[in-house]
């Protein structure tokens, strides 16, 4: 491995990345999601995720865990948080709720499906 790729890897493993989903994304979403480990059908349905997200989608993400960012399909100032999914959920939700590209807290909606982990209760 050079330097600029472990330079990289660096970088990932300490900043999540912010990256927008658009159409022709679906078949690198449907890769994504197929690892998440959940009974709800909807976690893993790259088309519920495109559907909702249809007016912007993003991965947020680091090294090792992915979660789903949405605008509200029908509330233009709120987004939805989707359930993080990899090894460190909780820490990259933390993050999310911080990162400087994200709006502040007055514009947030929650979805914690399942996270019994996290503390969320459904």
């Amino acid at each position: 491995m050079n330097s600029l790729s472990q330079n990289f890897d660096v970088c990932l493993s300490r900043f999540p990345v912010l990256t927008p989903i658009r159409w022709n994304d679906l078949p690198k979403l449907q890769e994504l999601i197929a690892s998440v480990n959940s009974a709800d059908p909807f976690a893993r349905s790259p088309g519920y995720f495109a559907m909702t997200g249809r007016n912007g989608l993003w991965r947020y993400s680091d090294k090792n865990t992915s979660m789903l960012i949405a605008r509200h399909p029908n509330r233009a100032d709120e987004l939805l948080f989707f359930p993080p999914f990899g090894e460190n959920p909780a820490d990259l939700l933390e993050s999310a709720l911080r990162h400087p590209l994200i709006p502040q807290p007055d514009v947030w909606t929650f979805i914690c499906g399942q996270l019994r982990h996290l503390g969320c209760s459904s």
